[in-house]
């Protein structure tokens, strides 16, 4: 019975069809996470846009995450090439491209892993919550490389374009978010004397 349900489900929905189109989507939501997480920080934006962007940071985070595990354990359906549970959760297992795929799956823990700390910024600190959250670019990076080096549809031109034109908003995001630093607080003279006839 679960067999014929899984063969009616393959017939209609082709495993490769559904996981290139999840990992595609998965990549996309990623994209728009990393972009809108930094974003979010820009010290010139309003707090009411700011929360906006946030919101829209941590939805495709975790769309993102979910489409990704789709991606790699609908594999474990596949006829055309054989995949067990422990090649889409192990990194560099798989017989099939070992080091790409294992790149895919480190970036998807990298993920759960920003995801899971996303709400834990004062029970972590500052500090160590940034340090962890900057692993966003080592995931991406990763991302981006599974899916130009391993996906099928990468020498389409659409694709070729897609993937050029988001890693390159991406090294301006990021360049942006390095180089507008928020202006220095100035001390007023009345509040320097305050702060001497205090101490």
């Amino acid at each position: 019975m679960v067999s014929e349900l899984f063969t009616a489900i393959h017939n209609i929905m082709p495993v490769w069809t559904v996981s290139r189109a999840a990992g595609v989507t998965s990549y996309l939501l990623l994209f728009v996470s990393v972009v809108t997480g930094m974003s979010a920080h820009y010290h010139f934006m309003k707090p009411g846009t700011k929360a906006r962007i946030n919101l829209v940071h941590q939805s495709t985070g975790w769309f993102g995450l979910l489409f990704g595990m789709v991606h790699g354990l609908v594999l474990t359906f596949s006829t055309y090439e054989n995949f067990s549970i422990w090649d889409v959760l192990i990194p560099f297992i798989s017989k099939s491209n070992p080091i790409l795929i294992g790149i895919g799956i480190l970036s998807l823990y990298i993920m759960i892993l920003l995801i899971v700390t996303s709400d834990y910024m004062k029970a972590l600190g500052h500090k160590t919550w940034k340090a962890i959250h900057f692993l966003a670019f080592p995931a991406f990076i990763g991302v981006f490389i599974h899916s130009v080096m391993l996906g099928p549809d990468a020498h389409y031109p659409f694709m070729m374009f897609l993937y050029a034109s988001t890693a390159m908003i991406t090294i301006a995001a990021l360049i942006l978010r390095i180089s507008i630093r928020p202006p220095k607080k100035t001390v007023r003279p009345t509040e320097q004397r305050a702060a001497r006839h205090t101490g």
